[in-house]
């Protein structure tokens, strides 16, 4: 993410990928920005201290995590497998751990 809160995205050639909407944050970004590939799906996720924003490969919200977070700079997403479902794994800080599918939900 930008200063500005924007994200842009780039290709492996470096050059910026046409299509990209360039979303932008509530509030500075306190994770890089992630992709995952699950089920067929592209997630394009990146956090701020309160949200987690999950996109599709073209900048639209894939998915609306309602979920609020207390999340630090520094802050790590991990892909993982919880009762056999992948699930993202966020840790910020050193006791702050959550579990979030990608449907958007809490998991425990």
């Amino acid at each position: 993410p930008r200063a500005d809160r924007k994200i842009d995205l780039y290709d492996a050639e470096g050059k910026r990928v046409t299509g990209w909407s360039v979303p932008t944050l509530n509030s500075a970004p306190v994770s890089p920005v992630y992709h995952f590939r699950v089920g067929g799906k592209d997630y394009i996720v990146v956090a701020d201290s309160s949200k987690l924003y999950i996109y599709d490969r073209r900048g639209n919200i894939r998915v609306n995590c309602k979920t609020t977070f207390d999340l630090k700079a520094g802050t790590t997403i991990q892909l993982q497998q919880r009762q056999g479902k992948s699930v993202m794994a966020i840790k910020s800080g050193k006791n702050n751990l959550y579990y979030i599918d990608f449907s958007g939900k809490k998991v425990l």
